[in-house]
């Protein structure tokens, strides 16, 4: 294959990526299950699942989250035996989620879906055929394993102005000063909730106005295609990549607007997850930014220590596989784990040994595509908790758990050169990077 129709059919395949999850709203609310299984042993796989869109752990490990897209429901798993303690069902197509640290509340988002009538909760209306329909985030009580609360977003206020925000996507709970950040993917926009204020509301559903909640903390608009964020360990800014626009939204959480113009982020195209490092007791905490570029395969480094600047500080380039999307540091700084969602694969770069001026580093990498082709899989989120890494596949509804400290179970190492003189696709690093 030449090299012009290797990257005609990555952006096909990337293509055909985008329009399947715009269409997941359109799809059957009766879910589908798929046969897992696996043939090796260090792997395994869960199959009672419905185009599982999100996955995310418990602060304490033993509890797995799945947001089921289709079956319009959420799964709490014991990562233990990978046995589902229940099933929590919601309103039309959850897509992510977010835990408090005490794991006893789970904040749910949904795609912008018209005329939804499924809900678990009362309606507002007396007509039963009218539902609460719109882009909307779902509040559970952990301690009953019940959906209680449904928040619209579209219509709410803020400074008095109607704000809307559609196709909700990641959110970020700040559980110190109560407050969630939620994504919005088809509005380009940022909205920040009170969660004290959703806890003491008594109605089962509301909207974000003067007469039934209050207004929404703040909004922020602009932001092109925001679909993650991230925030610094001290609380002070929140980070948002802007997908369609390929720059860095930076916000103070103390206005709850951004600090100024976006950076413009060369050499990354469609920016998704941002990664900040933050190790505790790392003298260099809060400095940086990793962003995954699903669009040039590759994970760039960010200064983001002075927000007063007018560009972003480009620190390196890490070539990683086809289209990452989600990453995780580990909890010591010693590791950042990649899902590349365009191959099915999870790379590891070993980013202790890297900083620390080696010339060459090695990292692992995994195969777990659950699917037999490209067309019954597709890899769309992943959570980590220690060593064990967690990876949801869509399309082939499954849960794939493995140990990324484990090079029996990869599939090959990668050599990572930190040369800048080596080739295209390695790690390059500037001499300004701050150690």
């Amino acid at each position: 294959m030449t090299m012009r129709s290797a990257r005609l059919e990555k952006i096909n395949r990337l293509i055909s990526y985008m329009l399947l999850l715009a269409a997941l709203p359109l799809l059957a609310v009766a879910c589908g299950n798929s046969s897992g299984g696996s043939s090796d042993p260090s792997v395994e796989k869960v199959s009672d699942y419905s185009f599982p869109t999100d996955v995310t752990v418990s602060a304490d490990g033993t509890r797995l989250y799945v947001a089921n897209n289709v079956r319009n429901s959420v799964s709490i798993i014991d990562t233990a035996s990978m046995d589902a303690i229940a099933d929590i069902r919601v309103s039309c197509n959850p897509r992510h989620l977010a835990v408090d640290s005490a794991d006893t509340k789970l904040y749910v988002s949904h795609d912008n879906v018209s005329g939804c009538r499924l809900s678990p909760l009362p309606q507002l209306d007396t007509d039963p055929t009218t539902g609460f329909s719109g882009t909307k985030v779902t509040f559970i009580d952990l301690t009953t394993n019940a959906a209680t609360k449904e928040l619209r977003l579209n219509g709410m206020k803020q400074d008095g102005k109607i704000r809307s925000l559609s196709s909700a996507r990641q959110m970020f709970w700040d559980t110190s000063n109560s407050v969630l950040y939620v994504t919005g993917l088809d509005s380009s926009s940022v909205a920040m909730i009170d969660t004290d204020l959703v806890d003491t509301l008594a109605t089962y559903q509301f909207i974000f106005t003067e007469e039934e909640a209050g207004e929404v903390k703040g909004y922020v608009r602009n932001i092109t295609q925001p679909v993650d964020l991230d925030m610094t360990s001290d609380g002070a800014t929140v980070v948002v990549p802007q997908y369609g626009g390929a720059s860095l939204s930076l916000i103070d959480t103390t206005t709850l607007d951004e600090y100024g113009t976006a950076w413009s982020l060369s050499g990354c195209t469609n920016p998704s997850n941002p990664v900040i490092y933050k190790p505790s007791g790392d003298a260099n905490a809060d400095k940086y930014v990793f962003i995954s570029c699903k669009g040039s395969d590759n994970v760039k480094i960010y200064d983001i220590s002075d927000t007063a600047a007018t560009t972003a500080t480009d620190l390196g380039s890490i070539g990683v596989g086809d289209a990452p999307t989600v990453m995780h540091l580990s909890s010591d700084g010693k590791t950042l784990i990649v899902l590349n969602s365009g191959d099915g694969t999870v790379s590891t770069i070993p980013w202790e040994t890297i900083k620390g001026g080696a010339s060459q580093a090695y990292g692992l990498e995994f195969s777990v595509r659950s699917g037999s082709s490209d067309a019954n899989s597709l890899l769309s989120d992943m959570a980590v908790y220690g060593t064990t890494v967690y990876v949801s596949d869509m399309l082939a509804n499954t849960i794939t758990t493995f140990n990324y400290a484990d090079s029996f179970s990869s599939v090959k190492t990668i050599t990572y050169q930190t040369d800048k003189s080596s080739k295209p696709n390695y790690f390059t690093i500037f001499t300004s990077f701050p150690y």
